[in-house]
Order: C-alpha cells, then structure tokens, then sequence
C-alpha cells in the first residue's frame, strides 16, 4: 500500500466529515483489496463514489472466502460462516472462540408498563421477507416504538453484509445481515450504519422460524462494529412473541422471552426513552441515573435492575486483555461518570482519547506495513509513519488532568 493511498483515505474521511474509526478501517480495508480494486477506486473521480466503495470493501472483506487477516504473526486465513447457517453447535463453537455465554432469564431487563392497547401485526401473504411485508414491518415499529431523537429506521435486506466481521481474536469471520435496525442517524447519512447500531430486529411470521443461535452471533457482530453504543437485538413475530437479547454482562449475553405483546412494547419503548444518545452521537447516556444519585434514593432501586437493559456492559471478546480490554473496562466505570463528578465534556475527552488509542492499537500493523512502503518508494514521511504505529501513546498526549 502506498503513502499516496493513505493519503487518499485521509483526504476523503477529511473532505466528508469521517470519523476516525471509519478512516482506519478503510485503510486496512483497501490494504488487503485485490490490485484490480484499488486501481478502481484510485481512478474513480467522484469522492462519494470512492467513499461508497471503500464501504463495500469493509463490510465485505472479511467474509469473502480465503480472505487474510494479517497480524504479528503475519498472514492467516479466515474461516467464514454466514447467520443463516449458525445452529447450536456452531453457535457452540463460537461462544468458545470469543468467550461469550448465552444465558436466558425469567427476570424482566425493565421494569415498566405495559402498553395494552397495542394492536398485532397482520402479515401479508407474501414471504416474510418480501418488500411488502418488510416495508409494513418497518412501519408497524415505528408506529408502536417511535423513532428515538438522533436515530432512524433502517430496512437492511438491502445490504447483505451489513453485520460482515472477523470477531476478535479469531480466526473466524462471520458474513450476513439483519432484517430491520435502529441506528444513529449521522451513521445512516455517512453510509455506514452498522457504526452506530443501537436496535437490531429479526422479524419472522411465525414462532417456529425463530434462531436465538442465529439472533446471538448477529448481536456479537453489531458489537464488533459499534461497542459504543452497546447495541440489543429483538427477535419477534411481531404479535405475542418477543425474545429481547442484550449484553449483561462483558462475557455474557441474556435473553428474555416476554410474556405476551403489552409487555415487550412496554419495556422497548421505556428502553429508547430512557436509552439517549450523547450530543455527538457516539455513546448513550442515562440522566436518570444522576438523578437518582441527586435525590439520594438508596441502592436497592438502583441494583434491582442490574444486568438489565439500562445496565448493560460492553462485550469482551477473545482473549479479554490489551487495549480494547483497556478501552471497555474505563468507558464502563464512566458510563456511570456522574456520580464521579465529572461533566459531559470530560466525559467525552476522556471517551475520545482511549477510543483512538484502542484504534491506533488495532491499525499499527497497517501502519508500520504503510512505513515501510513508504521508505521503499523513498517517501519522506516514512518516519512519521513508522512512529504512529510503534509509539502509540506518544500520539495522543493527555487531554485532561
């Protein structure tokens, strides 16, 4: 990969309004492209055209057959599996592989009431997945849930790898879809939604079409692309039977079966009001957790709900230790930042350095492998570029005292 490259990317993420995540995983991206493909998108004219296929190229490369995922180790080949396919024992296998337990639970995640008056659901007598009936689904979830500020409703059939990913850690790629999703609404108008996925939805005409294997490994991928948001997953018919999924814990995510229709709108629908998003988009926050520490009401209140929905922690998966480990364990204690004393600012400063230092973390060998092109081809920037990858913490001075 050239310096000129590189370039590129950071021009478009610049020119765009791109954020960092999204700049480093194009550069590795298009780093393991074929040469056909990066000459496409080096041509191509149009920015938005080359932003739109470097997006193809990262929700794509990891489930394309014989890909490479390329570490210290140097280049190993990746084992794919598609959602359709995941049954109890591949889902068997990858529980192992990351170290996350599925574990169903009478205990409602929420408490709230039940919204009685919620009329079911009436399919059409086309497939589930037909337009029609996946249109009118979308449109009953909006009308029963309502759309949370700073997000939108997204039909996914039409981006077959949305939820594409290697899982950490592993050598195991896992390559599909969901049917209907809630996500940020800056995420939607850049193009990559699955970055900023808060609600997946799995949609199905009867009770005897559901996977909760399938609904497991769909929420392990949209924890890959989005930890920030610490995404749950719903699995329905959309009459009176509702399965909601969500991360309880770092290793383990719970599932409860509600027990009828009023019950499951009830507590999605106190979930996104309560569920809000931080000013930029990136992370929720939950006032009404300062507000209890505020009027001095006891733990028992606070704890009667912990492991539920307004408690969830961020998944760790693979081996559980490094910079990401680092990144989780610090933005759990600050998702409760209030009762600290710190501000929303702080919070953010705090947020923003870990996060890009996790980045960093994760892109030094796409780095050091740029360095080392560069110094090649006799770049003067080799340097510089060599240093990103190898001191990463030297990149990023303190932000706050």
């Amino acid at each position: 990969m050239e310096q000129a490259d590189i370039n590129l990317i950071s021009s478009l993420a610049d020119d765009l309004n791109l954020d960092t995540a999204w700049e480093l995983r194009a550069v590795t991206a298009f780093a393991n492209a074929a040469p056909e493909h990066r000459a496409y998108i080096r041509g191509h004219s149009q920015k938005r055209k080359q932003v739109d296929l470097l997006n193809e190229l990262m929700q794509g490369a990891a489930a394309r057959p014989g890909s490479q995922s390329t570490g210290a180790g140097g280049a190993t080949s990746v084992e794919e599996v598609s959602f359709s396919s995941v049954r109890s024992t591949a889902w068997k296998r990858i529980s192992t592989l990351v170290g996350v337990s599925l574990v169903p639970t009478s205990q409602a995640p929420l408490t709230a009431p039940p919204a009685n008056a919620t009329m079911p659901f009436t399919w059409g007598q086309s497939t589930e997945s037909s337009t029609t009936n996946r249109t009118a689904a979308m449109e009953y979830l909006k009308d029963i849930l309502g759309t949370p500020a700073g997000q939108a409703y997204i039909d996914c059939a039409s981006t077959k790898t949305l939820l594409s990913c290697q899982l950490p850690g592993t050598g195991y790629s896992l390559r599909g879809s969901a049917d209907i999703a809630i996500c940020t609404s800056v995420a939607v108008e850049a193009n990559v939604p699955a970055t900023g996925l808060h609600v997946l939805f799995e949609v199905k005409k009867t009770k005897g079409a559901f996977n909760t294997f399938q609904l497991a490994a769909k929420l392990l991928a949209a924890h890959v692309w989005t930890s920030g948001l610490q995404p749950i997953a719903v699995l329905t018919d959309l009459m009176d039977e509702w399965c909601l999924m969500w991360p309880a814990a770092e290793k383990e995510l719970k599932m409860y079966t509600c027990r009828d229709r009023a019950e499951a709108v009830g507590i999605l629908r106190a979930f996104l009001d309560k569920d809000v998003l931080s000013a930029d988009s990136t992370h929720i926050v939950h006032p009404q957790q300062q507000d209890a520490a505020a009027s001095g009401r006891g733990a028992a209140e606070t704890e009667a709900e912990a492991g539920g929905l307004l408690k969830r922690r961020r998944l760790q998966m693979g081996a559980g230790s490094g910079a990401g480990a680092d990144v989780a364990n610090l933005n759990d204690l600050l998702d409760f930042g209030g009762d600290l004393g710190l501000g929303e600012a702080d919070l953010h400063q705090l947020r923003s350095r870990m996060q890009l230092e996790a980045l960093l973390h994760v892109a030094a060998p796409v780095f050091r492998a740029a360095a080392a092109a560069a110094a090649a081809d006799g770049s003067s920037r080799a340097e510089a570029v060599a240093v990103a990858g190898e001191e990463e913490e030297a990149a990023f001075p303190a932000m706050c005292s």
